[in-house]
């Protein structure tokens, strides 16, 4: 039996990176999955995938900064499979901005709009399918950026701080529900959003996979699947005393004074 039989997951920011391989992994443990993302090519392909492997999953394009694409993306998975059980707030971005005096508005709130907004609207369009479900388990992806500023990321640092408040207001609220919100916060993964931080300077993808391996104590890159790891423990019933929580998965990077 998998950690998921009989659940039914949404994950947005589905079609790639640390998404893609949580899509990947709570397949082979039984969820059924729809995937939201912009990227109509990359989701559709990744549906192919998972269903060759023998697993069940749909493809929404979906904008999660739009309320009307989170309402759909939710009512796909209830429509087809009858309930939701599992809601994983992924999508997010990382724009590149000047010192905080530099930033345009438009950017800033560019950024709010995908990193807050888009799991705000996702509590909003599942909390009442979960409680209709019986409860449910909602994961937000957060980062090591809400706990320590990182020049020039002004709007990126709010925006995930702001993921912090927003999981923990819903996870005493909707308790009673049996509805638990946790948080992870990864450090640099290995994604192309990760590779393609401007303070990895090096030329190869080779010298920035090893230039991550040297940027925390546990000494090799951070993984797309270390993250689903994560979420596939918050997704499931191993976690069930757990809400309101901040799980940092970031190889001891905060841990070390020394760095960063």
């Amino acid at each position: 039996m998998g950690i998921l039989d009989g659940k039914v997951a949404v994950i947005t920011g589905g079609a790639s990176g640390i998404g893609a391989e949580t899509a990947r992994l709570f397949a082979r443990e039984g969820a059924q999955l729809v995937i939201g993302d912009l990227q109509a090519e990359r989701g559709r392909a990744l549906v192919e995938e998972i269903g060759r492997e023998g697993g069940d999953a749909t493809f929404a394009r979906t904008d999660v900064t739009r309320t009307e694409d989170v309402a759909a993306l939710i009512a796909a998975a209830v429509d087809r499979w009858g309930g939701l059980d599992v809601l994983f707030n992924n999508a997010g971005i990382h724009v590149h901005q000047g010192l905080l005096v530099q930033n345009s508005v438009e950017e800033f709130d560019e950024v709010l709009a995908v990193n807050l907004r888009g799991p705000f609207l996702g509590m909003q369009h599942a909390i009442p399918h979960m409680i209709a479900r019986g409860g449910g388990s909602i994961i937000c992806t957060s980062s090591t950026g809400a706990r320590v500023g990182h020049m020039r990321n002004a709007g990126y640092c709010a925006s995930k701080a702001g993921v912090l408040g927003l999981v923990r207001v819903a996870a005493i609220e909707y308790a009673d529900q049996n509805i638990r919100v946790n948080a992870i916060l990864p450090g640099i993964i290995a994604t192309p959003m990760g590779l393609a931080d401007p303070w990895l300077h090096a030329a190869s993808p080779e010298e920035r996979m090893a230039t991550l391996a040297r940027s925390q104590p546990i000494p090799r890159a951070g993984l797309p699947e270390d993250i689903a790891r994560v979420a596939l423990w918050l997704a499931g019933d191993l976690s069930a005393w757990v809400t309101g929580q901040e799980i940092v998965a970031d190889g001891g990077y905060l841990a070390d004074s020394q760095r960063g």
